[in-house]
């Protein structure tokens, strides 16, 4: 017998005074014959609170309190929106929301399992079973203002994505990835793998040359796979009204993924010390404007973080991860000496002050430098300023190049 009014009243009254950090735990099971996911607040904390996804899917459904039992609670999970169903809150408040399916869950006397069923709009109809087991939990700040949308959508920050700090992230990302052909470089092997839920490619180290440990460098590549694949699938979120729903992304020309499944992700060399990767595209879930962008990465393929560049350049900070004053001149006065210099563009864009601004380095086959403007709000105006083999700097070089790229020797 599952309490209403009276017991939602006692959980508000408890959740005023509880504490500002809480805990979320994630389950992992199944509703029916699908694997989901779902991830609550605890009742301790409020009202109980949560998403879900089905593993095949991604999306992030909204789950919201209903009632509270001795062992269980009810919950409600959010529709789909749609422009007659949802307007958008201009005050926060999502509990207008549209609801559909209910969920009848109860707790293990230990709070290891939850079992119980779901059933769909209108009460009677389908009843499907659920079965799910404690997984993780993590912490997260509910604050005196708690709203709904701050305890789940949280945007992606950068940090690893870990079974310790975001098991719900984490295990929506445990799903078979489809395989392409084996490519080779530099006497690497390395294959493009496919999540079929965001549809893009990304590489993953297959081997090394001399047989290297391929886990470090592919637990780096798995984080910014991940780390992309939480783009698209928050963007599948905001078809719910908590998850951001914005009336901008319909019919804007763009997927529901926000067209991370349209990302180019390509490698620019490997060895069995450094790899390169660039990857762009056009990212827009509502918003004043798209994200168009071109990034590159550039990895420890021992180490397996990202590659300490005061390791190549003299004149690299490692404190800052910038380049020094001396570096970016250097790149300036060599730019109107290379073949591709286009004195319209370099005005334009202003080469000079982006230069001195957002200065990044790639590396290329045979062991090139390419010296290149990142990371700033104009796509057209990204890429490749100098392409220099690293042989013919030597001077720009430290004494431990040598150690990554080991032609510097001969």
């Amino acid at each position: 017998m599952f309490m209403r009014s009276v017991a939602l009243a006692a959980v508000i009254i408890g959740f005023a005074a509880a504490p500002a950090f809480a805990a979320a735990v994630t389950y992992a099971g199944t509703r029916g014959d699908q694997n989901i996911i779902l991830e609550l607040t605890e009742p301790e904390d409020g009202p109980v609170l949560g998403r879900y996804t089905q593993l095949s899917d991604g999306a992030d459904v909204p789950l919201h309190f209903v009632a509270l039992g001795k062992d269980g609670f009810e919950l409600a999970e959010e529709k789909r929106c749609t422009p007659q169903i949802c307007v958008v809150p201009e005050d926060g408040d999502y509990s207008a929301a549209p609801l559909g399916a209910h969920w009848i869950l109860h707790y293990a006397a230990d709070r290891s399992t939850l079992t119980g069923f779901w059933h769909a709009e209108p009460p009677g109809a389908a009843v499907v079973a659920v079965t799910l087991k404690r997984v993780g939990q993590r912490v997260y700040d509910r604050e005196d203002g708690f709203s709904y949308d701050y305890f789940l959508w949280n945007d992606y920050d950068g940090a690893p994505i870990t079974p310790e700090t975001t098991p719900y992230d984490y295990a929506k990302m445990q799903v078979a990835l489809t395989e392409g052909p084996l490519q080779t470089m530099n006497g690497a092997t390395y294959r493009d793998v496919v999540d079929p839920r965001t549809k893009f490619t990304f590489p993953r180290v297959v081997s090394l040359p001399g047989g290297g440990d391929i886990a470090p460098v592919n637990t780096m590549l798995d984080q910014q796979r991940w780390a992309t694949s939480f783009v698209g699938l928050q963007c599948l979120g905001q078809d719910y009204l908590s998850g951001g729903w914005d009336t901008r992304r319909v019919g804007n020309g763009y997927s529901p993924l926000g067209d991370v499944d349209q990302e180019g992700i390509s490698v620019d060399y490997i060895s069995d010390t450094v790899m390169s990767i660039s990857q762009g595209g056009s990212l827009y879930c509502g918003g004043a404007s798209p994200h168009n962008h071109i990034d590159y990465y550039t990895y420890d393929v021992r180490a397996g973080g990202a590659l300490d560049l005061s390791r190549i350049l003299k004149d690299w900070d490692a404190a800052s991860n910038d380049p020094t004053q001396a570096l970016a001149d250097w790149v300036i006065a060599a730019y109107p000496k290379t073949s591709d210099y286009d004195a319209d563009y370099a005005a334009e864009c202003e080469i000079n002050e982006n230069i001195a601004k957002h200065l990044d380095i790639s590396f290329a086959s045979d062991d090139t430098a390419v010296f290149l403007i990142g990371g700033i709000d104009q796509a057209a105006c990204m890429g490749a300023i100098v392409t220099m083999p690293l042989a013919q700097i030597r001077d720009l070089l430290t004494d431990t190049a040598s150690d990554y790229f080991p032609s510097l020797n001969a």
